[in-house]
């Protein structure tokens, strides 16, 4: 991948193998108690899980793919990346398996924009709710917090669509 000297390498190519490394791997051989998870790679890691939420049914709407954009825009993510995402989250169950392997410090931020992520295309899927529901065990969410919090932006997205429609 990188030809040269160490010292000659851009420091975005660093940075996309850094990440496609972290994507394709399970990070297993680090102990998660000294693995300290810094703002860039907790925004990927949400990316990632938001790709599943995506993904869930097989298929990822064109608001859902806009709203990644976004995602791995502020990520630092570039388009094959992000395609290679939403193709694992489409076709390889497997994939969720490697979300979250490290806890979020912030399980309600995380959780509200899969929610939003989740109903960005106008409606939540069945596949949507169960994928949800799965990370949401991952971060260690009680169930009847996690029903609280997705009434809570089912409704905002009610709201914003009424307002939107008059």
């Amino acid at each position: 991948m990188f030809k040269g000297h160490p010292k000659d390498v851009h420091p975005q190519q660093y940075h996309d193998f850094v990440l496609l490394f972290l994507h394709f791997s399970d990070c297993s051989c680090v102990p998660l108690k000294d693995f300290v998870m810094s703002e860039s790679m907790r925004k990927v890691d949400l990316l990632k899980a938001a790709c599943c939420v995506a993904g869930a049914d097989g298929e990822t709407s064109e608001p859902e793919r806009r709203m990644l954009q976004r995602l791995a825009d502020d990520s630092g993510i570039g388009a094959a990346s992000l395609a290679a995402m939403i193709e694992c989250a489409e076709t390889d169950e497997r994939f969720l398996e490697t979300q979250f392997r490290v806890a979020v410090a912030k399980p309600r931020e995380a959780l509200q924009l899969l929610f939003k992520m989740a109903i960005v295309d106008g409606r939540l899927r069945k596949e949507e709710a169960v994928m949800l529901k799965r990370l949401s065990k991952r971060l260690k969410v009680q169930s009847a917090q996690f029903d609280a919090w997705l009434k809570q932006s089912i409704d905002r997205a009610k709201k914003k669509s009424a307002r939107n429609s008059k």
